[in-house]
């Protein structure tokens, strides 16, 4: 029993001091061979074994990805240092919270900013043209505004008054009206894309495509993604789940050629 108790105080306390080792780490935001070696040493000196830290582990690879995602910016050296985290300590993606779109946007959205576009590979076969590099394809709705009329119900003071069963006689007024308005409406479901020579839309039923000398403006507004195409009265509007990357990548593209 005494033993028993003795243990579980030493494992107590080289948990205490590998989680201190592993919070200046977190802190300096590497991994370096010194460090490794503290947390090797801790290991065998209080007799822990991987189950005994492998909860502080997952804990510290989920800030460290956590804290490297707050900007909505992943560099190369972030990148190299969240694989070098997850190698060492032997931690899954799946186990900290990992998601491969969001970590591909903000590692797209760092190169692009540095002046280095993505290149992504057609995997959903877009019908680009020999030459074409594909630098974004997003998931988008294509939609369009519709006008539609309801009827309005309106009236002053009114009464009913019951003559018989199944018969009653009505007073007063009763107008019944019609307003118009504008209303977004979803036309096609597709994919949005961004070459080096265009950006696009690819649905089952709808489709277009853009060269960049040819855009007048793109704006993002609540209500989606604007596309204004030069000698087009109405502007092609996208819903998608994000609009930061190919807002700068257009914004970059036509930059180049004004």
């Amino acid at each position: 029993m005494f033993q028993f108790i003795t243990d579980w105080k030493q494992r107590r306390e080289g948990g205490k001091q590998y989680q201190s080792i592993l919070d200046r780490i977190l802190t300096e935001g590497s991994l370096t061979e010194v460090r490794k070696s503290e947390l090797e040493e801790i290991m065998k000196k209080f007799g822990l074994q991987k189950k005994d830290v492998i909860e502080q582990e997952v804990i510290v690879v989920s800030k460290y990805f956590t804290k490297i995602c707050e900007d909505r910016r992943v560099t190369e050296e972030e990148t190299k240092m969240i694989n070098a985290f997850a190698n060492y300590f032997e931690v899954q993606p799946e186990s900290f919270g990992f998601d491969q779109s969001k970590f591909n946007t903000y590692t797209w959205l760092s190169m692009t900013e540095k002046g280095k576009l993505p290149v992504l590979k057609n995997t959903i076969d877009l019908p680009l043209e020999n030459g074409e590099t594909l630098h974004c394809v997003s998931v988008a709705i294509l939609r369009k505004y519709r006008k539609v009329t309801r009827r309005i119900n309106y009236g002053g003071l009114t009464a009913s008054i019951r003559i018989m069963k199944g018969l009653s006689y009505r007073t007063g007024s009763l107008n019944i009206g019609r307003e118009t308005e504008n209303v977004l409406t979803p036309e096609d479901v597709g994919a949005f894309f961004i070459t080096n020579e265009r950006v696009g839309f690819h649905g089952k039923q709808r489709r277009f495509s853009i060269p960049f000398t040819k855009i007048n403006s793109f704006e993002v507004s609540p209500e989606g993604l604007y596309i204004f195409k030069n000698g087009k009265e109405t502007p092609y509007i996208l819903t998608m789940d994000d609009y930061e990357l190919p807002a700068v990548i257009v914004s970059q593209k036509v930059n180049e050629i004004q």
